[in-house]
């Protein structure tokens, strides 16, 4: 893997075939496929070649993939998030997800990589929009993108599933900003 943008705590990562073992071995943790419409559970080796394979074409078509999440201190991935582009595309923006197994939830990780991975769309890719979309039972990844500035938009059908899509725009982050200025920090 490769950094490609960093937080205070994550790496967040392009793949390289080499990282099929570290993928194989997420795969095998709790939840990390919980609530997901593509496997992300158990890989075996030549699923996550292939997976990883198409991540890599991905990023050096688009700029974006779903990228690995290593956390900094242990140099260990732990978990998936990611923006991409729909095939057929179906618009100008960019698709976003984030995928945690249960060990590595409630410590802030998806909304940190997240957050980054907004302000990536937008200011380095100048998306004009980013969606979510989310199973219609999972709570904390609702809760997660109203945090993160997105805004319920309507149900959907993803992969003949029912979705809620979620969409922040540039204008939604750019109006969510504290654009105040303090009186110490005037010229």
């Amino acid at each position: 893997m490769f950094e490609v943008i960093e937080t205070d705590r994550l790496s967040i990562c392009a793949w390289e075939p080499t990282d099929a073992f570290a993928l194989m071995k997420l795969s095998r943790e709790k939840g990390l496929g919980e609530f997901a419409i593509q496997k992300y559970d158990d890989m075996s080796d030549e699923e996550a070649r292939a997976w990883i394979a198409k991540q890599i074409v991905s990023y050096g078509e688009h700029g974006c993939c779903r990228f690995g999440i290593v956390l900094k201190k242990t140099r260990k991935l732990i978990g998936i998030s990611g923006m991409y582009e729909r095939t057929p595309k179906l618009d100008e923006g960019l698709d976003i997800n984030w995928r945690f197994p249960v060990a590595h939830r409630g410590q802030g990780y998806a909304f940190e990589a997240a957050e980054c991975l907004v302000g990536f769309a937008f200011d380095m890719l100048e998306k004009p929009h980013v969606n979510a979309y989310i199973d219609p039972t999972n709570e904390p990844s609702k809760g997660l993108a109203e945090k993160l500035g997105f805004k319920f938009v309507k149900m959907a059908d993803e992969l003949n599933r029912p979705a809620e899509l979620w969409r922040i725009t540039a204008a939604d982050r750019f109006d969510e900003r504290d654009l105040s200025v303090d009186e110490d920090d005037s010229p």
